[in-house]
């Protein structure tokens, strides 16, 4: 019992809520789980709302959101996975949020060469080959003469 207290106050006690005392030091995504926040609330959903239309669990988007690991509180990244799915439950677009989770950091593309490539990532793993090489014979029907 004493321990299940602890865990109780622990978790109670680590995180406010997110119009309590929010600041810069919560992490290195807390400006995307403020703007996950952010697109929820816009999206009318609640927490068990969005995580069943993503098919993310909604405790695991709380977190997303905090930016913080529950159990651990330690700092907490989403995969690209659950980003895509979360672009399609708030009908944003996948570009905008994979692009603040960071994973178009440091590519100096350009804006349509980032959209096929959060296309192609958007792709189920085994249909990625089939689309890759779709898209090459694509290239080389188009390739001119040099």
């Amino acid at each position: 019992m004493h321990q299940d207290l602890r865990r109780f106050v622990r978790r109670t006690a680590r995180q406010p809520r997110h119009n309590e005392g929010m600041s810069e030091s919560r992490g290195p995504d807390h400006t995307l789980g403020v703007h996950l926040y952010t697109l929820r609330e816009a999206c009318g959903l609640t927490l068990r709302q969005a995580g069943g239309a993503a098919g993310i669990a909604f405790s695991r988007l709380a977190e997303l959101e905090r930016g913080i690991d529950s159990h651990t509180g330690l700092p907490v990244r989403p995969t690209y996975e659950q980003l895509v799915r979360l672009a399609r439950a708030y009908k944003t677009p996948v570009e905008q949020l994979l692009r603040r989770g960071g994973f178009f950091a440091g590519l100096d593309l350009p804006e349509d060469e980032q959209r096929l490539l959060a296309a192609y990532r958007a792709l189920p793993l085994p249909l990625q080959p089939a689309a890759l090489m779709a898209l090459e014979a694509q290239a080389r029907h188009f390739k001119q003469p040099g």
